[in-house]
């Protein structure tokens, strides 16, 4: 079960990758503001990382795991937003619905 860090997280990774035009590796991500607030271990950020995979909100560069991009429909949800992730079930959890 996500925790709200675990959320938090999530909701980093997403601004970070909004904010560049192309994909971006793991490392330059960890460094962006939303994630340093946080101060998050490595391994559960890659866990959170793989999960934004799995939910096919971003997507990685064939054959580099930790390079990815948002996904096309996710990144039209975001700028729809005016840059801030929507309110979804994956980034917010159940009870933000």
């Amino acid at each position: 079960m996500a925790t709200n860090k675990n959320f938090r997280i999530r909701r980093g990774i997403v601004t970070a990758l909004y904010e560049y035009a192309g994909p971006q590796n793991l490392d330059t991500v960890m460094c962006h503001t939303g994630l340093l607030i946080e101060n998050p271990t490595a391994d559960l950020v890659r866990a959170e990382w793989e999960n934004l995979v799995a939910l096919n909100l971003i997507e990685p560069l064939a054959g580099y795991p930790w390079v990815a991009k948002l996904t096309a429909g996710f990144r039209l949800q975001m700028q729809h937003n005016g840059g801030r992730p929507p309110v979804i079930e994956p980034l917010f959890g159940h009870e933000a619905l």
